[in-house]
């Protein structure tokens, strides 16, 4: 078994997911008060069983983090570059709504600095 006490969620949840599309088409056929009720109820359990596989995912992620951390391991470095690519800012945008790249404003600014440090006479 893949999960240990959970039963396989994996295919619980794509069976709870298949069972909710059946009941949206049959609402979709025929909107009766009772369709509508098992698709509500399909669609909280489908919800339900995929924020748990969710949370699983991530709690397995994070014990393969703690196994493999900061050790100088392939996996820590991929996952600092990948860290650093993500949270690195490229562009900036003013309340204008322009977008202005970051390489473009260091130039801007290092030339008002430069100016400022350096005043003509």
């Amino acid at each position: 078994m893949l999960f240990p006490g959970l039963g396989d969620l994996p295919n619980r949840t794509k069976q709870a997911y298949e069972e909710l599309c059946e009941c949206q088409n049959r609402v979709l056929g025929n909107p009766s008060p009772e369709n509508c009720a098992q698709e509500s109820a399909a669609s909280d359990r489908w919800h339900k069983l995929a924020k748990i596989e969710e949370k699983f995912w991530l709690q397995k992620s994070c014990i393969r983090w703690l196994r493999a951390g900061d050790q100088n391991t392939v996996f820590y470095h991929r996952y600092v570059q990948t860290r650093t690519a993500r949270n690195a800012i490229r562009s900036l945008t003013t309340e204008t709504g322009v977008s202005r790249r970051l390489s473009t404003l260091r130039e801007k600014r290092f030339l008002t600095f430069n100016d400022s440090c350096n005043p003509k006479m």
